[in-house]
């Protein structure tokens, strides 16, 4: 059964896949009516996969041909086959021949993505501006508070998903009496730990959003939002090590323990609470799909838009940002605002 919208998006893909491999090889299998989306083994030769290749490609293009590949590959390993790579070449010869002579196309060799078109000022407004209680209660809401926090980091500092997935809890350092050059508190939150692509070690910075000096009470500072995250997930980690941790087995309690009887360290932003408890946040890892579907979840609460949002959005609007407001001088790197030498 599917749960999450990402296997959602995956199967509508994998079908679609499919009827185009259907369709092609002239095959008696219909995917709309099947209730697996893989053709069965026969269907896979090297012939038809050949025939594949090549209308996708004259059709939609590299793109396509890189996801169709994977799919095709995914397939394969249903039926324990080896996937379609230079490593297997005694099996697919005439396949893999046909895939190097498309990279040689000039369709190929020039095509250029489009990339992830930036947020809309609206938009951003909106996800900063979001509330984080609860519509109905009117409480705090464990998992609207995560959201909004993380974000604003992506959003901010121009994170990947990956940039979010990495970082720890003690990789985050709170400067709360941190005063800018004019003397007025501006508490800050540091963020290391972060590698760009030169392996080069950075920081990012979250400060204080109010407008004039600081005030705790207010929900649109990005210094309190991610801030009050930070205190309830340590609330919970507390709790967790009082109560929870005994209800667990001795293999769950390594898990979660180090050698010195410790809670063990865990990734800055966590999974969301469950149905039975909402009023702690578990002491586990968000994971890498969590974090992609975090704008999305702002889109469906708020109404923003009827197309899907991803995190890569969150990047390009802050490199838009960086391009249109801060550059000084050619050669400027919007990655120089983040820490970096």
């Amino acid at each position: 059964m599917l749960s999450k919208p990402n296997d959602v998006l995956k199967l509508r893909f994998c079908r679609q896949h499919a009827k185009v491999f259907a369709e092609v090889n002239d095959l008696e299998w219909d995917p709309e009516n099947a209730n697996d989306v893989v053709p069965p083994e026969e269907c896979f030769t090297n012939e038809n996969m050949e025939d594949f290749f090549i209308e996708v490609f004259e059709t939609r293009g590299k793109p396509s041909v890189q996801q169709a590949h994977k799919w095709i590959n995914h397939a394969l390993a249903k039926y324990h086959r080896p996937p379609v790579n230079k490593l297997h070449y005694e099996h697919y010869a005439s396949v893999l021949d046909v895939l190097r002579g498309m990279s040689k196309e000039d369709k190929w060799k020039n095509h250029k993505t489009q990339g992830a078109p930036p947020l809309t000022k609206k938009t951003v407004k909106r996800i900063f501006e979001a509330n984080i209680h609860d519509p109905v209660t009117k409480e705090l809401c464990l998992l609207r508070l995560r959201n909004k926090a993380l974000a604003i980091m992506m959003i901010g500092n121009g994170w990947h998903t990956s940039d979010a997935y990495r970082i720890h809890d003690d990789d985050v350092e709170d400067l709360a009496d941190h005063e800018d050059r004019d003397g007025v508190l501006r508490p800050k939150l540091i963020f290391r730990g972060r590698k760009c692509k030169e392996h080069v070690c950075t920081k990012n910075t979250i400060s204080c959003g109010c407008r004039g000096p600081h005030t705790t009470v207010n929900t649109n500072c990005f210094y309190n939002v991610v801030k009050w995250y930070k205190t309830k997930k340590e609330q919970s980690d507390k709790h967790f090590f009082k109560v929870g941790i005994h209800r667990l087995s001795k293999k769950q309690r390594d898990a979660h323990l180090t050698n010195d009887g410790k809670l063990a360290r865990r990734r800055f932003f966590r999974s969301h609470p469950t149905q039975k408890d909402r009023t702690h946040y578990p002491h586990r890892n968000m994971g890498d799909g969590s974090i992609r579907e975090v704008l999305q979840f702002w889109n469906v609460e708020l109404g923003l838009s009827d197309k899907r949002l991803t995190t890569n959005q969150a990047r390009k609007t802050f490199c838009t940002f960086g391009h249109r407001h801060t550059t000084q001088a050619p050669g400027w790197c919007c990655s120089t605002s983040r820490g970096r030498p």
